[in-house]
C-alpha cells in the first residue's frame, strides 16, 4: 500500500465516524434533555452530519 492509498484510508473512516459522532450527539442530547426541537443542537448536528456525509462521498470512490 502507498502513502496516499493510507491516508485515503484513514480519512475515509475519519469521516464516517464524524457522520457517526453527529448523529450519536443529535439523538444522545435530545433523548437526555428532551429537547428535539433545539436550534443550537440543530446547528452542531448539521455541521457533523454535512462535513462527515460529504467527507465519506468523497473518500469511498473506487479509484
Amino acid at each position: 500500500m502507498s502513502e496516499e492509498e493510507v491516508l485515503n484510508s484513514i480519512a475515509k473512516w475519519a469521516y464516517l465516524f464524524i457522520l457517526l459522532i453527529g448523529i450519536a450527539f443529535y439523538v444522545s442530547w435530545s433523548f437526555m434533555y428532551n429537547a428535539w426541537t433545539d436550534l443550537g443542537v440543530y446547528g452542531v448536528t448539521i455541521v457533523l452530519v454535512s462535513f462527515g456525509f460529504f467527507g465519506t462521498i468523497l473518500y469511498w470512490k473506487k479509484n
